[in-house]
């Protein structure tokens, strides 16, 4: 996956905590449709790789609660919740097909951390 501009800029203010919530919510759109393919597999993989998480860091992860992640993404500034929404974006289109769930899930979130729909758009 070539970086963009935008990943650039947010990838240098995250914390490792902030990476773990951001793993977890995108693993979360990666479930919303019901079926995860291997496109979405591979770029889940990607965005690993993207943040530079290690393995300790991922399992720690999981034990995240939901109102802690939610709390500190909903915490971060504009253009980290705004990269966060491109990051969710990419997730539910990486096999091509989006469902009525997916988009229902992705609505949900931006209403939820407040991320303009139409700021994604325009990128």
């Amino acid at each position: 996956m070539e970086l963009t501009d935008l990943d650039k800029l947010a990838l240098a203010q995250y914390t490792v905590h902030e990476k773990q919530c951001i793993y977890q919510a995108i693993y979360a759109a990666m479930l919303s449709d019901g079926d995860t393919g291997s496109s979405e597999l591979s770029l889940l993989n990607e965005m690993v790789n993207m943040f530079g998480l290690k393995q300790e860091e991922l399992d720690e992860s999981r034990s995240l609660d939901t109102q802690e992640l939610t709390r500190d993404i909903r915490d971060m500034n504009y253009l980290k919740r705004l990269h966060v929404g491109v990051l969710m974006k990419r997730m539910v289109m990486a096999d091509a097909v989006v469902t009525q769930r997916e988009k229902m899930f992705i609505q949900h979130f931006y209403e939820k951390f407040n991320i303009p729909a139409e700021d994604v758009e325009r990128l």
